[in-house]
């Protein structure tokens, strides 16, 4: 049987992971403050016992935050994109590869998380700003997606490892053991405009009540009258009531 989604708003969900991706900018920066601070001690030839009790102390503290707030990013970035997925398919998509569920379990499955997330989140892009976008649409990568997904992998390569182990100036090594953070900050920039831009495609949606759905007239002659859908070119919507009569009604007749 097929499954029946219905449309719920997501912008309070976007500003809730917008504000902890703004944090993940924050603590990305207090990592990389935290980190230098313990280079330039351990760069010293003498610090005391108490120096080194407080370092770490600090470290371990900017630690813990970081994986609380990591954790809590996860699940509700997790939350969004199966809300955004059943969206698209309530305003009309069809031609969606991965399920609201595979979309994010894909992140879990080894060798599939290199690729398939990438694709369920493109295609939740283009289906997001237009409904009616099938398999060919699906095809055109999106810039913002592609620079999501490629900062997204960067983070999980062993080069700043492999560089800082063959850097021979110790900075050169400090700088270059960094770079992860600076990645988490492009990352939380390019989620940030990925999730915003796709919710607000998803709201101001003038497409219009996808096919199979339930509808009342809310404007024009026939206002009061429920149907279902059988048919939307983005200018018309048929309806069928329950007689079985058909009406084809203006757009403008139905509160989108």
């Amino acid at each position: 049987m097929k499954q029946k989604y219905q449309y719920k708003a997501i912008s309070g969900l976007t500003s809730f992971l917008k504000f902890l991706l703004l944090a993940g900018i924050a603590m990305a920066l207090l990592n990389i403050g935290s980190s230098v601070m313990e280079y330039e001690l351990l760069g010293r030839e003498n610090f005391s016992d108490q120096e080194a009790e407080q370092n770490l102390k600090r470290e371990y503290l900017v630690a813990l935050a970081t994986l609380f707030l990591y954790l809590a990013t996860a699940v509700v970035f997790g939350i969004w994109i199966v809300r955004a997925n059943k969206n698209a398919r309530a305003l009309g998509a069809k031609n969606l590869s991965a399920s609201p569920g595979w979309a994010l379990g894909y992140f879990f499955v080894p060798i599939l998380n290199l690729w398939k997330p990438f694709k369920a989140m493109n295609e939740l892009w283009h289906a997001s700003h237009d409904p009616r976008n099938g398999k060919m649409a699906f095809k055109e990568k999106s810039q913002i997606v592609l620079g999501w997904w490629g900062v997204w992998l960067l983070q999980f390569t062993d080069a700043p490892l492999e560089l800082m182990q063959k850097a021979d100036l110790y900075y050169v090594g400090v700088a270059i053991n960094l770079l992860p953070w600076f990645f988490e900050i492009v990352l939380c920039v390019f989620s940030i405009a990925l999730i915003s831009k796709i919710a607000i495609a998803q709201e101001n949606n003038d497409f219009g009540p996808p096919v199979d759905s339930r509808v009342k007239v809310t404007n024009g002659k026939h206002k009061g009258k429920f149907g279902i859908v059988v048919a939307n070119d983005g200018r018309n919507i048929t309806i069928e009531d329950r007689s079985g009569r058909k009406l084809v009604l203006p757009k403008h007749d139905f509160k989108l």
